[in-house]
């Protein structure tokens, strides 16, 4: 039961839209309530513009309703005093009236006029065409219970149907119009909500993006790290391995020139404490918790001197040179795997082999010239020098200390020559 629980769970989490097809739909989303919002905002224009022309027409309407009733109170004086003054002020009202008609038969704001106004211009013409023929007693019987009465009265029954009419159209705009803004609020809301949401995903993307890039960032630089840590751990097998071939060739050549046991001990011990302190000073453990400035002759001296045994010959020559403290530790190194490899395969590990260290500066140009040559030794291959990790650790030291050098492999020996920018002492 529980695993069909999960396989129900797990199908319909496949059926939930991604991220992007959310996104996609959101965004379809807003534009659709964007265009609806702009169709209803027109409209709603559209209503108010009606509405507006309404009222006009409605306060044209209580406008012609009031002339009339003025025309009818005239009228009422005139038939109860029939005196000159009171037929002409009679006569005044109803022109204007029919001058107000008139105007209002143009139309409001240039739009036709309804079918009562036509209707009310009709009994006017209708009054105005029967007047003319009738004497003033006749005027006054059909004004009092006559065909005039019924006409006058009918125009103001139009009227009020039009004003009736008038307001029913003005309640029904308004209606429309709190209808349509209370359905843009509404989406108004919707689509501010959507909004909020698809910035809040962009957001939300973003700092992912962020944290994604600083993680690849640590990766990176973990890798890095993790890169640096084997090739230091290679570099550490590479140098015991070295000394254990160092002190193994020092033991064995010691033992060769010394006929005496205990003397030989002797010298295998002192020259493995002084390849200790030359393998210490290499790797500038003792540098860094001193203030003290190295020539080039001091280091190559106190690292290399220890390798060469009692037949072989180490020869220093050149100018006095002070070092940069950053460069102490790459020389070192330099000289180290020089010095090893010149004790393993190169001219020390003959009898009769010689290594001549020439040290050169040129004040103009601040460059020193460090050139390491081997004579005496048994003839060694390119190939065979190039293909070890050492040759690998001199190369990195050269370019850590910003220099550069030639290897050229003669009939008698290596010959090395590095050059790097420094400073005359």
């Amino acid at each position: 039961m529980t695993k069909v629980r999960y396989s129900l769970v797990a199908q319909f989490v496949r059926l939930l839209p991604s991220r992007t097809s959310i996104a996609v739909v959101c965004v379809i989303s807003i534009i659709l309530l964007m265009i609806a919002m702009a169709i209803l905002f027109r409209e709603t224009a559209n209503i108010s513009a009606d509405r507006i022309l309404a009222e006009k027409k409605l306060a044209a309407a209580h406008e012609l309703t009031t002339a009339a009733k003025s025309v009818k109170l005239a009228r009422l004086e005139w038939l109860l005093a029939p005196t000159p003054s009171r037929a002409k002020q009679f006569k005044k009202k109803r022109s204007a009236f029919i001058a107000l008609l008139m105007a209002q038969d143009r139309g409001v704001s240039g739009d036709a006029p309804s079918e009562n106004l036509t209707k009310v211009l009709q009994l006017v013409r209708q009054i105005t065409a029967i007047t003319p023929q009738m004497s003033d007693d006749e005027l006054r019987r059909s004004f009092l219970n006559g065909e005039l009465r019924r006409l006058s009265d009918a125009i103001f029954h139009v009227l009020a149907k039009e004003q009736i009419r008038l307001s029913g159209q003005i309640a029904r705009r308004r209606d429309l119009e709190k209808r349509n803004q209370s359905v843009i609020l509404q989406v108004s809301i919707v689509l501010g909500t959507l909004i909020i949401a698809q910035a809040a995903q962009v957001t939300q993307r973003l700092r992912h993006e962020r944290t994604a890039a600083v993680q690849e960032k640590y990766l990176e630089k973990l890798a890095e790290e993790r890169d640096r840590a084997d090739i230091l751990a290679r570099e550490l097998s590479h140098r015991v391995k070295n000394l254990f071939s160092v002190i193994s060739s020092i033991v064995s050549m010691t033992a060769r020139g010394e006929t005496d046991a205990q003397l030989a001990a002797q010298k295998a011990c002192a020259r493995i404490n002084a390849l200790a302190i030359a393998h210490n000073l290499a790797t500038q453990n003792d540098i860094k918790e001193s203030s003290k400035t190295y020539t080039v002759s001091d280091l190559v001296n106190r690292v290399v001197e220890p390798f060469c045994s009692n037949d072989g010959t180490l020869i220093i020559k050149g100018s006095n040179v002070v070092l940069k403290p950053a460069m102490v530790t790459p020389l070192g190194l330099i000289a180290n795997e020089l010095a090893t490899n010149a004790l393993k395969y190169g001219a020390w590990s003959t009898t009769s082999g010689t290594v001549t260290i020439d040290i050169n500066c040129i004040p103009q140009s601040q460059m020193i010239s460090v050139l390491w040559a081997e004579s005496g030794g048994p003839s060694i291959s390119a190939g065979h020098e190039n293909s070890g990790f050492g040759t690998t650790m001199i190369d990195l030291s050269v370019r850590q200390i910003g220099g550069t050098l030639e290897r050229v492999w003669h009939d008698d020996g290596l010959q090395v020559r590095i050059s790097f920018e420094g400073q005359v002492g």
